[in-house]
């Protein structure tokens, strides 16, 4: 549980995390992974996304948000990316 071999018996991917309080994780092996997307003519898409907020004053009186997101691909052996934010400001 927590990780997979793949058919010739190697560790693909684990969760380090298996049996402990932390977050969940996933590590995959980089050379298996990008054998299986070739050979099954795939492609890797990586989206993050986030939000920070912030209360200069302490309150919820003023406050300031900057949502963001990026998308990754791989494209000739580098990852390109595209990044978005906006940031809204509130002020009673």
């Amino acid at each position: 549980m927590g990780q997979f071999e793949n058919a010739e018996g190697k560790l693909s991917f684990f969760d380090p995390s298996m049996g402990t309080a932390y977050y969940p994780a996933a590590l995959i092996a980089r050379d298996l992974f990008f054998e299986f997307l070739k050979a099954n003519n795939l492609e890797c898409l990586w989206a993050i996304t986030g939000e920070k907020t912030a209360h200069p004053n302490g309150t919820r009186d003023a406050w300031g948000r900057r949502s963001y997101s990026t998308i990754y691909r791989r494209s000739n052996k580098k990852w390109v990316g595209r990044t978005y934010h906006e940031d809204i400001r509130h002020r009673l």
